[in-house]
């Protein structure tokens, strides 16, 4: 509590002048580099030299030229402003390459999928010592765990309307498509689906929620109309194995779909139906949203995930 006294009773400010002049050795030319007037600066040093107990520049034929005591101070002074604004004030200049930390991301494994390669050979050449930890996003948004600081950062599609003191940024549009295995024996070579044919099929469902029903089963219900669903998935990927080694049909994200039509044979083609797209966002806590690990690390996820 004593330093804390102390300091708040000393202006810091006069530091900036100590060093203005020190560095210029002339009054005037000090006074403009702060962009104050030549009357301020000398009344700013009258206040310095009272709180230090010395004169610190005196005139001379050369300028104003340090006492012993000022030249003493120099370095610890200068040394202390360099600190400030490299760790306090130095966002501008922040270099990844000094963060050592673990961050922890909160997402579907969908996300997973399309972000963590690119952002693993980001932190490989940019910030080699940041740490990143990948946890499941369950069905809502992790709010105890970002006010907490366990969680930095969530990115999914079913956030929806954030409480006050978070943010989110979007990240990208995803339409709604359907798949099937490419031999599928009744849909094999098919360019589109009726609405009976789609109906008619067995399907698998994403539904991180234990729901046997989504939108597109509330879609369906409007046209009075029904599909079945034999199998709800917690994860998106597991669906890529059922698909390709079963004759049911997987309606989901087309990243989803076209990242197991690398690795899968599979026909992906429009669901005969009119189902609005998914945002998905970024989200995080104003306890982080200066921080500049933080920013970097939200940049990289946007520019990763709109590419």
């Amino acid at each position: 509590m004593d330093l804390i006294k102390k300091i708040s009773q000393f202006d810091l400010n006069l530091l900036t002048v100590f060093v203005a002049i020190d560095e210029y050795r002339h009054i005037t030319k000090a006074a403009k580099v702060l962009g104050i007037t030549q009357p301020a600066l000398s009344h700013a040093l009258g206040r310095l030299r009272s709180v230090l107990g010395d004169k610190l520049f005196v005139k001379s034929s050369q300028g104003m030229m340090p006492t012993p005591k000022a030249e003493q101070l120099s370095a610890p002074i200068r040394a202390l402003l360099h600190g400030l604004e490299a760790n306090i004030l130095g966002a501008q200049g922040f270099d990844p390459r000094t963060l050592r930390k673990t961050l922890a991301i909160h997402t579907t494994d969908l996300i997973e999928c399309l972000l963590m390669p690119n952002l693993l050979r980001s932190l490989e050449s940019e910030a080699p010592h940041l740490k990143v930890v990948s946890r499941p996003a369950g069905f809502s948004l992790p709010r105890d765990e970002m006010e907490r600081g366990t969680c930095d950062v969530a990115i999914a599609g079913f956030f929806g309307d954030l409480p006050d003191g978070f943010y989110q940024q979007k990240l990208f549009t995803d339409q709604f498509q359907t798949a099937f295995r490419q031999n599928h024996p009744r849909l094999k070579g098919k360019k589109s689906l009726t609405l009976d044919e789609y109906c008619s099929e067995r399907h698998v469902l994403i539904a991180p929620g234990g729901d046997l029903r989504g939108r597109v089963d509330d879609l369906l219900k409007k046209k009075k109309r029904e599909r079945q669903i034999v199998a709800g998935l917690n994860v998106f990927m597991s669906s890529a194995w059922i698909i390709s080694q079963s004759d049911y049909l997987l309606t989901g994200p087309s990243r989803l779909l076209a990242q197991i039509g690398q690795a899968f044979p599979i026909q992906v083609m429009a669901v005969p139906l009119e189902i609005p797209g998914i945002t998905i966002v970024q989200a995080w806590h104003e306890r982080n949203h200066q921080d500049p690990g933080h920013k970097w690390l939200r940049e990289r996820i946007r520019k990763i995930l709109q590419e």
